[in-house]
């Protein structure tokens, strides 16, 4: 019989809670003092806007998140109203995803923020702890297109969701709670494993 060697840890006192306080991540923080300087934000944006033209997000279509496109138009598109960039899949970065958007990945593979991020045993017969093969992603949602209720596959991680670029109108549920980003350059962080919808 195998043992289970993954460490697990413990924060006495804290009860499972849908959001979490974002400033309490040094990725959050990160982010947002990048965001914060104005030249650091018109990078980012420039590249996010050669990745979008670029043809490379890929349709998001997962069983375990159910989406309303919104319009035809959206469900059209090729990368559908629902689509992704990975960069990391919790074993390796994707080092041409990352070419692509050198800042923003920079800024994810920073020591203090990739200690944050959920690392993937290598072992086979080791369960991924993650709960995804996409750890790190560059997300996009067309407008008026809903990612309807459904819950994550496991409440041993917590999701950052980082808003670059259109955030206005965007309202999170998790749990029967609703919140906004707050604006661009602001960061949910919650408990995938309570029901939620973008």
């Amino acid at each position: 019989d195998r043992v289970d060697q993954t460490p697990l840890v413990f924060f006495p006192g804290l009860t499972s809670r849908p959001f979490w306080p974002s400033r309490h991540f040094a990725a959050v923080c990160a982010l947002e003092e990048a965001f914060a300087d104005p030249s650091t934000r018109a990078a980012i944006d420039a590249e996010l806007t050669t990745l979008i033209s670029s043809g490379r997000l890929q349709r998001m279509m997962s069983p375990f998140s159910p989406l309303d496109p919104g319009s035809e138009e959206a469900d059209a598109a090729a990368e559908g109203a629902w689509s992704e960039f990975a960069l990391y899949d919790g074993e390796k970065w994707n080092e041409a995803a990352c070419a692509a958007v050198p800042l923003l990945s920079g800024l994810m593979r920073a020591p203090e923020v990739a200690a944050e991020i959920c690392q993937a045993p290598v072992a086979a017969d080791v369960p991924n702890v993650c709960g995804t093969n996409v750890v790190v992603t560059v997300l996009r949602l067309a407008a008026g297109a809903t990612i309807l209720p459904h819950c994550g596959v496991t409440n041993r991680r917590l999701i950052m969701q980082f808003a670059l670029r259109g955030s206005e109108g965007v309202t999170f549920t998790v749990g029967g709670e609703a919140r906004g980003y707050g604006g661009d350059g602001h960061a949910i962080v919650f408990d995938d494993s309570f029901e939620h919808e973008v």
